[in-house]
């Protein structure tokens, strides 16, 4: 996989039962996307939706992943957000989004923003 993250490529993040949903649009709050260490993600890397959602409950357990969403990274780029890719031996598919180069926390403009935008592939 390419170092460097391109518009076109979906990141995705895992939704855990502690994160506030709105029912009313289907979508989770703005704190799915506000973490002091970065927003952890997973690039597609030329995954179905399919395989992604499975490695998700394959790493954290079938009955803690209570939704997966994605962001594009092109969306990511044009508000501003900061992505970076950083693989580990147990998922190479691991990068994370940042505020900025400098500030790893996404400012609450840039989270909302992420959330308003995300688009769900699974939810439990």
């Amino acid at each position: 996989m390419k170092p460097e993250i391109g518009r076109e490529e979906r990141l995705f993040r895992a939704v855990f039962p502690s994160i506030v949903w709105d029912e009313e649009h289907n979508r989770p709050s703005s704190a799915l996307f506000k973490d002091k260490r970065g927003v952890s993600v997973d690039r597609d890397g030329g995954c179905t939706e399919e395989e992604v959602v499975s490695r998700f409950q394959d790493r954290f357990g079938v009955e803690k992943v209570k939704a997966v969403v994605y962001v594009e990274a092109g969306f990511c780029m044009d508000i501003g957000a900061h992505l970076v890719y950083c693989p580990s031996r147990r998922n190479p598919y691991h990068a994370e989004i940042h505020d900025s180069p400098s500030k790893t926390m996404l400012s609450n403009a840039k989270a909302r923003k992420l959330a308003l935008h995300c688009a769900v592939v699974y939810r439990a």
